[in-house]
Parts: C-alpha cells; sequence; structure tokens
C-alpha cells in the first residue's frame, strides 16, 4: 500500500522533547459531475436562437449577460436548426442505462457484473471513496493517501481483457466519485470485473475504502434527426442543486412566404407571381397559411393550396405588416404573432384563435376557404327598401348593460421572460356614461407587445359599444352578391326620415339617371348618387342637379347603367348606414336572408391613432318644419325682346331634415298676397318686380308626412335692381399645376351685363397692382416666387361698374424643404440620400448638394455618391430648385470620417523569419492595405511591403535586433499611426559550403598586399615612401620615371606569395580542386602553386604543386600563390576556389499541419552537403504565407514548415516546396 504524506518532525532539545499541533493537509478531491440534455424544440427547420448564449436561460437566468459576460460555467451547448442534413452533435450523443452496484471493492475479492444488452457500445463505472486520508503515528499530520483498482471485461467466450486503471490520489474528508469508460469488444453478454490492486487498510489511520457505485452501458446514437430543431447542453451540475429549468429564445419555424417578401423589413418588393419561398416570419397571416396547408403537423392533408385565396391572404398580410403607432412613443407592425404550439389542438379552435391575432375570420365559399379581415373596406353592394323582402329591415341591439368599458387583456412580455401580463384599457367615456366600470377579460393570442395588446382591447370596447347593432333582411338572387366579412350601405326610409334609396330606371345613361321617384336636392349641399354598376360593383359621382327631380345629372359618367338596379343618394347630413356581413342563409323559398353588425370605419384611426370617434348622420326624423338661413336678393334679367328686368331671388334651407316641401306668397306694399306653386326647390324667384318696391314676402313649408306648417316670419325687401354693382366674384380658388405655374379661377358671376374681370395682386386692393384684365375665370399667373401672394379678382360690368367688394384670395407657393438627408460611408464612397422634397408648389428642377461651403454636384435623383477622400468632419447640404428657381430649406447632416486607428502588433521568431502579426484597423473607411516599415527611426524606415492582410513573415538574412513599424491605410489615403515593435533574430549564422569561393584575401601575405580587392606582388611593404625614394636613390617621381621605373612600386621584389586556408566545416568525400587567379599585369612575371589538404587538424598536410588536383576525405584546404621574376608589380584581381560538386534539386508537396506545435517536419529526399533555403509555395486559392524552420548545417536532412494565413493564423494545408544545393 502506498501512503502519501508529510515527513515527521525529529525529536525536541533537551529537558524532555518538544511538542506541536497535528496539521492536516487541505482537501485536494473534489467531484465534478456534469448534466446533460438535448431537448427537441420543434418539428422543422427553424431560424435558431435569437442571439446566441444570451437566448439560454438556466432558471430564467441567461447564461450569457448583455456585456459578454457568463453566469454559468463550463457550459457547451450545440444547436441544430432542423435541416435536412444537419450533422448530428457532440453533446448527449448516447443512449445510456445505469445500473446501481453500491459494493465494497476489497483486495481479495473482485467484483463481477454482467451486462446483457446486445446493442451496447461503451461501458462506464463510477467509484466511490467515502474518504481517502492517511494519518502520521508520530506526529498526528493528516495528509492524503492513493488507492489503485483495475478494471477489465470479458466478452462471451473469450478472455478478460485489460480496461485500464482507476489510480486516486489526494485527500478528501468527504465522499468522491470517479468514473471511467471503456469501449466493448466482442460477442455479448459480457462481464465487468473490478479489482482492488492497493492492500485494504489495515488500520485506523488510513481511510481508503472504495466503493463500485454504478455501471452504465450505452450506444453511440448515430441519428442526425433531419427535420428536427432541438438542442444539446452540457453544464457543470455543480452549480445546481436540482436539475434546472431552462428556456430559449428562439425565432421558430421556417415557414412559406411571398418570394418578394422581405421578412426582416416586412417589405414586398414588386409584384408578387404567387410563388413561395421559406423563411421565419411572425406575420400571423403566414403561420396562418402554413397551419392550414402543412401536411406534416397541420390541416393540409384536407386542405390543399388549390382552396385557399392566397391572392386575399397577401392583401391581409400587408395590412398586418403595416407600421402603427405602438401607443408608447414608437411604431411597431400592426399585428404580430408569436406563439409556440406543444400540444395537440383541435384544427377548428387553433386557426380560430390564430385568425383573431389578427382580427379576421375563416368561412367557406364556392370550394374556397376564405379568410376575411376587420379592416378598412369600401362598400361592395347597397341596400334599400326596395331590393329587400317586404321593405322591411329587422334590427336588434344588445343590452347596455351587457357592454363592457374596461378590458383587461393577457399577452405575454418579451421583457419578463413571456410569462404573461395584463394590460388594462378602458373607455372612459362609457365609464361616465353608464355609471359603473364593467370588466371583461380576454387573451390576445400570440401577443408579445404591450401596444398590440392595448390595440385588442379598444377594439374589443368599441365593437361592444358602437357595432353592437344588427340588422337582419332577406333578399332575392340579386342580393348573394356580399359575402362574410363585406361593408354593405343601407338607406332605409323608415330609419332615414326620408326615402334616399329606390331602383334605376329604363332608359337611363352613364350621365343622366332616372329615378323612380321623386327626390329633393337642395342648393348648397352636395349630393353623391351610389349605383351598381353591370359588373355587380358600385359607384359614385357627385350630382350636378337640384331641386325636386326624378332625372339626375352626374359630374362625370358612369362605367355602365343596370336598369333595375339599386341606387342611393347620400348627403352630408343623411348618410347610408354602414353594416359588415356575418351570415348568410339560404331559405326555403330561394331566398336568402342576410345578417350584418354596424361598421364606422373612423373606428380604426381611434383604434390605433387615439383620433377622435365620429358618428355617422344616419337619420334626420323630426316632426317639425319650418325654413332657416333665408336669404333675399334681387338680381337683373333679360326678358322678352331683351328686356332688361328685376327679379326677386329667395333662397332658404329646410329648418328640419323632415321638410320637403314650399309654398311662397308676397306682395308689394299693402297690397295683395300672391302665392306662388308649391315646391322642392330651395330658392324661389319673384319675377318682373319694381327697383324701388317695398316687399313682403312669407314661405309655408310641409313634411314628408303632407303636414303644413303656416309661416311665422314675414320678410321685406326693396329690390336695387339695375343699378345695382355687379356680383361679387365667388367660388375664388387657386391651384397650382407643378410643371405649369401658379393658376387664380373664380365662378362666373350671373350678371347678365358683365364685361370682364380684373385681377391685381397686393397686400390690400387698394395698393394693388394691375395684373391682367380676363374675359374667362382664370388667369395662369405662371411661375411666381415662393411666399405668399394675395391676388384680387373684381367683376366689371359693361357701365365700367366694379362690384363692390374684390374678393382676394392667398396663394403660397412653397419652395419645400427636404425633411431627411442622411449621410453615410458605403464601402469606399460617401454616400448622401434624402427624401424626395415635400410640400414643394412646382416640380424640382435639380438638387444641388455642397459640402461645408463649396457646391459639389447639382443632380436630378435623390441620391449622390463619391469616393471618400478626406478625414475629419464634412457637413453636406441638399436644397432643391424648383423650376421657377425658388430654392427649398437646406437638409444638413454631418460626416465624420475617422482615421484608421494604431494597430496591436506582436512577432514570433522562426528561423530566420519574424512573422509579425497586428489586429484589424478599426475606421470609417475600408482599410485599402497595411504598410510595413524597417528601420530604427520611422521618418528613415524602409518600406518593406504594402500587404492587404494581418500578417507578414520577414525575412532577416542576419541575426540582430530589428524595429518594425506598422500603419494602416485606408480606401481615402488616411494613415494611421505607426506603431512599433522589436524583434530579435538570434539563428546562427547558416552553413555555407565554399565550393565556389573567390578569396577575400583574409590570408598570409609574403611581398605582397590586398589594396581596394586587388592583390599586388610582389612588392615591399615594410617600407614607407621616403625610405623608398632613398634607398633606390630616386630624388622625384620623375627620377624614378627617368630611371626605367614608372610605377611607383617598381623595383619589385625578388618574390612574393599569398597563402590561405579555408575550412569547409565538414568532411567532403571527393572533389577535383581548382586554382584559378584572374592576373591583371603588361609585365614578365612566373607563377607558382602549392595546394594542400587535411582531414583534421592533427593530420599531416598532402601537398600538391598543381593548380588543379583531385583529392579525397578532406576538410582543411591550404593553397598559396608565388610571383617571381616579376619586371613590375603583378595585380591579381581574383582568386577562384573550385570544387568539382553537382548542383542537386529536391521538391514536393507536403500537408502543412497547424496542429504540428514545432512546424511539419519534411525530410529531404536527395543528400545535399550543403542546401540553400527552400523555396515554399502554398497551394491555396486564398493568400497564405509559408514559413520554413532550417537548420543550416552541413549535410542537412530536411525543416520544418509552417503555413499561415494572411492575418497570420496557423493554417493547414498543401506547401509546394523546392531546395537547390550541392
Amino acid at each position: 500500500m502506498q501512503i502519501v504524506g508529510r515527513k515527521g518532525g525529529g525529536k525536541g532539545g533537551g529537558g524532555g522533547g518538544g511538542g506541536r499541533i497535528p496539521v492536516e493537509a487541505p482537501d485536494s478531491l473534489r467531484s465534478k459531475q456534469y448534466a446533460k440534455f438535448v431537448e427537441v424544440i420543434s418539428c422543422g427547420e427553424i431560424q435558431g436562437p435569437v442571439n446566441g448564449a444570451k437566448s439560454v436561460y438556466f432558471g430564467d437566468v441567461p447564461l450569457q449577460n448583455d456585456n459578454g459576460t457568463y453566469n454559468f460555467k463550463d457550459v457547451a451547448i450545440e444547436w441544430r436548426n432542423g435541416s435536412v442534413r444537419q450533422r448530428r452533435t457532440s453533446i448527449g450523443n448516447t443512449i445510456e442505462t445505469t445500473t446501481d452496484i453500491n459494493t465494497e471493492v476489497k483486495q481479495a475479492y473482485p467484483i463481477v457484473r454482467a451486462i446483457s444488452a446486445e446493442e451496447a457500445d461503451f461501458a462506464r463505472i463510477s467509484i466511490k471513496v467515502p474518504r481517502l486520508t492517511s494519518q502520521n503515528k508520530s506526529n498526528g499530520d493528516v495528509n492524503g493517501a492513493t488507492v489503485e483498482l483495475k478494471v477489465e471485461y470479458q466478452p462471451d467466450g473469450g478472455g478478460w481483457i485489460n480496461a485500464g486503471t482507476i489510480k486516486i490520489s489526494g485527500k478528501t474528508t468527504s465522499t468522491y466519485s470517479r468514473t471511467h469508460s471503456f469501449n466493448l469488444s466482442g460477442n455479448a453478454p459480457w462481464n465487468v470485473r473490478v479489482t482492488r490492486l492497493t492492500q485494504d487498510a489495515n488500520t485506523a489511520t488510513i481511510q481508503n475504502q472504495t466503493i463500485w457505485a454504478t455501471l452504465t452501458t450505452g450506444f453511440y446514437e448515430k441519428l442526425i434527426y433531419p427535420s428536427t430543431a432541438y438542442v444539446a447542453v452540457q453544464i457543470d451540475a455543480e452549480q445546481f442543486s436540482s436539475i434546472p429549468t431552462r428556456a430559449y429564445d428562439c425565432k421558430g419555424i421556417k415557414v412559406r412566404v411571398p418570394s418578394n417578401y422581405n421578412p426582416v423589413t416586412r417589405a414586398y418588393s414588386g409584384d408578387w407571381n404567387g410563388q413561395f419561398k421559406v423563411a421565419w416570419t411572425d406575420n400571423p397571416v403566414w403561420i396562418y397559411y402554413d397551419l392550414i396547408t402543412n401536411e406534416l403537423y397541420g390541416a393540409g392533408e384536407y386542405i390543399k393550396d388549390s382552396m385557399l385565396d392566397k391572392w386575399s391572404l397577401y392583401q391581409i398580410a400587408r395590412y398586418c405588416d403595416e407600421y402603427v403607432p405602438n401607443g408608447f412613443g414608437g411604431w411597431e407592425p400592426r399585428f404580430t404573432c408569436n406563439v409556440y404550439l406543444q400540444t395537440r389542438e383541435e384544427a377548428y379552435k387553433l386557426l380560430k384563435d390564430l385568425a383573431s391575432a389578427f382580427r379576421a375570420m375563416s368561412y367557406w365559399a364556392s370550394g374556397t376557404l376564405a379568410l376575411v379581415q376587420d379592416a378598412p373596406k369600401d362598400p361592395v353592394y347597397q341596400f334599400n327598401n326596395t331590393n329587400v323582402v317586404n321593405g322591411t329591415f329587422t334590427r336588434a341591439g344588445s343590452n347596455i348593460k351587457t357592454r363592457h368599458n374596461v378590458a383587461l387583456v393577457t399577452w405575454n412580455d418579451p421583457n419578463n421572460m413571456f410569462k404573461q401580463a395584463v394590460e388594462y384599457v378602458e373607455d372612459a367615456e362609457a365609464i361616465v356614461k353608464m355609471g359603473y366600470v364593467s370588466e371583461t377579460e380576454v387573451v390576445a393570442f400570440g401577443c408579445t407587445s404591450r401596444g398590440q395588446a392595448r390595440r385588442v382591447g379598444k377594439w374589443l370596447l368599441f365593437t361592444e359599444q358602437y357595432e353592437s347593432e344588427v340588422v337582419t333582411f332577406s333578399v332575392g338572387q340579386d342580393g348573394v352578391i356580399p359575402m362574410p366579412g363585406d361593408i354593405i350601405q343601407v338607406s332605409d326610409v323608415h330609419r332615414a326620415g326620408e326615402r334616399m334609396g329606390g331602383r334605376v330606371k329604363e332608359g337611363s345613361t352613364t350621365s343622366t339617371i332616372l329615378l323612380d321617384t321623386e327626390i329633393t336636392l337642395e342648393s348648397g349641399k352636395n349630393y353623391i348618387l351610389c349605383l351598381i354598376n353591370n359588373n355587380g360593383n358600385l359607384e359614385q359621382r357627385n350630382i350636378n342637379t337640384r331641386g325636386t327631380v326624378s332625372r339626375v345629372t352626374v359630374n362625370s359618367t358612369f362605367s355602365s347603367i343596370a336598369p333595375g338596379s339599386t341606387w342611393i343618394i347620400s348627403k352630408a347630413d343623411l348618410l347610408p348606414e354602414l353594416y359588415r356581413v356575418v351570415a348568410i342563409a339560404e331559405n326555403s323559398d330561394s331566398t336568402f336572408t342576410i345578417s350584418a353588425v354596424d361598421h364606422n370605419p373612423s373606428k380604426y384611426n381611434y383604434i390605433e391613432r387615439d383620433w377622435a370617434f365620429r358618428e355617422r348622420d344616419t337619420s334626420n326624423l323630426t316632426l317639425n318644419t319650418g325654413v332657416r338661413d333665408v336669404v333675399i336678393t334681387d338680381e337683373i334679367y333679360k326678358g322678352m325682346g331683351n328686356t332688361v328686368l328685376t327679379r326677386i331671388v329667395v333662397s332658404y334651407a329646410p329648418a328640419t331634415s323632415t321638410t320637403s316641401r314650399y309654398q311662397l306668397s308676397y306682395r308689394e306694399g299693402n297690397g295683395n298676397w300672391i302665392t306662388l306653386q308649391i315646391t322642392n326647390d330651395s330658392t324661389i324667384e319673384i319675377p318682373n318686380v319694381k327697383d324701388s318696391g317695398n316687399y313682403q314676402i312669407k314661405i309655408d313649408t310641409a313634411n314628408v308626412l303632407g303636414t303644413w306648417t303656416k309661416a311665422t316670419t314675414t320678410y321685406t325687401y326693396r329690390p336695387i335692381g339695375k343699378l345695382r354693382p355687379p356680383n361679387n366674384v365667388t367660388g375664388l380658388d387657386s391651384y397650382i399645376l407643378p410643371q405649369e405655374g401658379c393658376f387664380v379661377r373664380w365662378d362666373m358671376v350671373p350678371d347678365i351685363d358683365l364685361d370682364h374681370y380684373e385681377v391685381r395682386t397686393g397686400l390690400d386692393f387698394a395698393t394693388s397692382e394691375l395684373v391682367a384684365k380676363v374675359k374667362a375665370n382664370e388667369l395662369n399667373a405662371g411661375f411666381i416666387t415662393s411666399g405668399t401672394h394675395r391676388f384680387w379678382v373684381t367683376a366689371v360690368d359693361s357701365s365700367n361698374i366694379s362690384s363692390l367688394n374684390p374678393q382676394f384670395i392667398d396663394v403660397t407657393v412653397n419652395a419645400g424643404n427636404v425633411p431627411t438627408l442622411n449621410a453615410e460611408i458605403v464601402g469606399e464612397e460617401v454616400l448622401l440620400t434624402w427624401q424626395e422634397v415635400t410640400n414643394n408648389s412646382f416640380a424640382t428642377e435639380m438638387y444641388e448638394v455642397r459640402r461645408d461651403d463649396s457646391v459639389i454636384a447639382t443632380v436630378k435623383s435623390t441620391s449622390f455618391k463619391f469616393k471618400a477622400d478626406y478625414s475629419g468632419n464634412a457637413q453636406y447640404s441638399v436644397t432643391a430648385i424648383d423650376l421657377g428657381g425658388n430654392r427649398s430649406e437646406a437638409a444638413n447632416a454631418e460626416l465624420v470620417i475617422y482615421p484608421p486607428n494604431t494597430v496591436q502588433i506582436s512577432q514570433q521568431v522562426i528561423d530566420n523569419y519574424v512573422m509579425l502579426k497586428w489586429t484589424n484597423a478599426r475606421t470609417s473607411l475600408p482599410i485599402v492595405y497595411y504598410e510595413l516599415y524597417k528601420g530604427d527611426d520611422f521618418t528613415a524606415a524602409e518600406l518593406l511591403t504594402r500587404i492587404d492582410g494581418l500578417a507578414f513573415p520577414q525575412f532577416e538574412t542576419k541575426a540582430g535586433r530589428y524595429k518594425y513599424w506598422v500603419r494602416a491605410v485606408d480606401s481615402a489615403g488616411n494613415r494611421a499611426v505607426e506603431q512599433l515593435i522589436l524583434a530579435n533574430v538570434s539563428e546562427p549564422p547558416d552553413y555555407i559550403l565554399k565550393y565556389d569561393y573567390n578569396s577575400e584575401y583574409g590570408g598570409t601575405f609574403s611581398n605582397a598586399r590586398a589594396i581596394n580587392n586587388n592583390l599586388y606582388l610582389p612588392i615591399n611593404t615594410t617600407q614607407t615612401w621616403r625610405q623608398h625614394y632613398e634607398i633606390n636613390g630616386f630624388t622625384s617621381p620623375q627620377s624614378q620615371v627617368n630611371a626605367g621605373y614608372p610605377l611607383y612600386l617598381q623595383p619589385t621584389e625578388q618574390s612574393g606569395s599569398y597563402e590561405e586556408t579555408i575550412d569547409y566545416g565538414t568532411i567532403l568525400a571527393s572533389s577535383k580542386i581548382t586554382i584559378t587567379p584572374k592576373v591583371i599585369s603588361k609585365g614578365s612575371y612566373k607563377i607558382a602553386y602549392y595546394i594542400a589538404v587535411r582531414g583534421a587538424e592533427t593530420e599531416e598536410w598532402r601537398e600538391h604543386t598543381e593548380a588543379s588536383i583531385y583529392e579525397t576525405k578532406f576538410r582543411y584546404l591550404k593553397f598559396r600563390i608565388t610571383i617571381t621574376a616579376a619586371n613590375e608589380p603583378v595585380i591579381i584581381d581574383d582568386i577562384n576556389i573550385k570544387l568539382d560538386q553537382k548542383l542537386k534539386t529536391d521538391g514536393g508537396t507536403v500537408y502543412a499541419n497547424k496542429n504540428d506545435v514545432n512546424g511539419t517536419w519534411v525530410d529531404f529526399r536527395v543528400p545535399f552537403i550543403d542546401a540553400g533555403l527552400p523555396v515554399l509555395t502554398p497551394q491555396a486559392t486564398v493568400p497564405m504565407f509559408a514559413v520554413s524552420n532550417f537548420k543550416d548545417e552541413p549535410y542537412p536532412t530536411g525543416f520544418y514548415v509552417f503555413l499561415f494565413d494572411k492575418d497570420g493564423n496557423r493554417a493547414s494545408g498543401n506547401v509546394g516546396w523546392v531546395v537547390k544545393g550541392v
């Protein structure tokens, strides 16, 4: 048994031995277990987690915080989004069965257990140690201990196979667990045996009991679960007291959406061709469509695509995607749906709930499943008392006590783990009106927006308060046109108080309509006629006719007329009722009963934008009659023979909506009353009156039931007649045609002697300037300057009398403003975009673009881009210029272009290479390249390279300390501040075989000297110039020339030599050796050669006297060249010593593995004495660097290769290599 502990203390000093307190070592063993989860998220492919690790929650706590820190450690997560060919995960890909053993293992009694599962691939045993300690008997110190066990297994019919040993060393005073896994081979069943190798403890000072706790068998799962989205999680179980709850924030299953739809931006580009693509969306319509048509988990087995009106779905989906105020200062889509369906649901209920998420309902019609939505729509059909059975409309409303004024809307709050929240929505006006609070509760299906929940509540309260009435009526075959969800309009004489609808009679044309009854159309009111054309569609036009008529003309023709179809006339104070069809039932007598509920179009803005609610005026029932707003004037007219006469014109309005007929009486002075005929008109004329007469006038009225009311007021009027100035101009109006200019127009005055109109401009008429005199009732003022212009118009008659009150109109010409200018950097360019100029009166001619105070472009489009060419702050503005030269307000934007940031550099020296790496520079513009310099001072540093990458291997030929500088350069040429890094290259000098060597004259000279790389001999190298002249008897240079020695070094010595020894660094097997001097001499001389070689410094020289020899097994070479009998100095330009060695080449391709820490080794296949630096070529489609670590020594055998990507990261891949040498 091994005991691992601390040595005991020695004996104490004299006087009886010392004592001390025993020491207990700290526990050093801790069990670690992992919890694994493999959880199915969805059937089919999903978009995936919203925000990576931040979307994973354990016990409502996110795995990763927003700042990037983690709340849990030792966590592994693998997502599979449910693609068809997804990879299987490495977590939880086993299926295991665990059996409890809980048996102590003693040395003398190995434990054996059987595994019967034939499919088992592996086994795992768990060993428990309740306590592992040892105590020193001499001093009481408590330390750790060691215990060892052996694990074996035996296949059916085979022997025992060693599966490993378990050795537990350390100290623990609490239970410690250790697991050991091993694969099973052979045939089932298997036996597993655990044997204790350590001797059992036989003393209380050692605690090392071992217990076989569990036996786990399992097999490796090899399934990929196609079309199933799931997540596999492994987490350190130490962090939890029990299995934690898990939650995942995911974008769910992908569904079919229109091919022109972008679910992220909610934009629909162009027209839809009816094709679909697969994408994630929270638009409830496409989720509804998926559940309807999906054959796997939806109703697609029963409902096919051909049964759905996908074009209607497309329009409803676009309505859902429109942005509306969220009620809290922002905007959001009108309807979204985020729901996680985890249980089987009845199809009808689920689809009904899903349709409720976007205020819709579905129904069958003509073999098609139709979907209708409570959204803004125009009426598609109309009914009045003439096209319903018995002319009867039956109405029923809800009891006010059953209506609610407070809605409690339940929704899911994404800011609180999507837990349910309740939004309180109230109708304050209804609470006051009802005098109490009446609550209702509703669940907003799939709602994760508080704003949407609020709109659900408002819609519910509105429909209960204002759309609770149901109208029911029966129709014949022509009443089956509307479908559930359609809007219809109803004109019921019993509700309206007067007949405003009927049938179109034969003989009607597209411009003149014959009604089946007379109707009174009052002057001063606008009437709209609505018909059903031949295609069954509603059309409406403004009515030109006034009076009590059955023939009306319209302002523009109808597309077609269907005699016998219905008509309805409406006016501002009497509109047809609007209803939404909710049901159509066929009766046994071939009639159909239609049920519809109240509809008010203003509710949408009320619900979504908090606009005021407007009730429609659909009835004018009252008992009393009379007239109001009586106006009496007179006018001249031409009678018989063009005689100009005067008449009184009396106009009025009915005092109540039930007033239908009028009868006027008048008299002059105290004369007899004259009564005119009964009329439905709102204007009555009294002809041929005296200009100076004093007339009394009264008007009796009758209601729709024929009851007459006597006039209570008598009006007095004195006509002016022909002396009256022309009528004041009325209907003065203006309009602007962006391409033509400003127009002023007015109504023609009725004066029969009108001559012309005078148009002036100015703040007041007295100081105004004449613009034009025109016969027509319109003037084109052209392109006027921006601002407000006041135009005055008067009528002038043939007597040059002007109307009394010049009329004016203020015309405002807006130059417009550019609402928003956006300046941004797109790649290498500055992109300026802006919206088209708004509220401009005239068409825009161009836009002027400025940078700072300079115009840089004039364009007709709403964007301009150019290559960025600066750094720092720039102010941009865009001004619109219209056809009149008016300039809009300028839209401004600021754009700052920051130069590249300084990079951070790191270096790694590999052989003679310095691998330089740097971080990516942050900048506004794209980085074009990085500049790499070398030198002690940046201003004088050498530019090594410009590179589009984050790394560069710099090869240095000499050892030393180098300074490198790196800076980034962006597309505008802006350069970052350079960053410095130092690198020490200490690679020993490479071995070079001097097989073809030119002497550098570093040897021994005798009567010789090297001057400027030339060897001079034989010369005297010991004399000074003075000695030279004195010894040879020269008195001057000329006297030397005269003596026959034109060269200073003459006369020469008798002989001179140069000797040099070369160490080749290694024993060379054999070679031819040739000494070749290059002699420059015009005189005569003799030359002698001496060559000697030896293998070691202790050997004798093997000497030769030839210039070329052949020798074997030598390392050292000594040569000597001797010059004699020279009549002038001999100059040797160089001396070449050449070994006859053939050049060799080796090469190939190697796979450089990034996991080879020291590089990947490459063996030479050709034997070299000396090899040059390997030439490496990465074989990759992307930029790569290959670097060698080559120890250049005699007889090299290979080198190491490293492969890096362009950013300096180790990479794996093929590298071609070539090495040359001898």
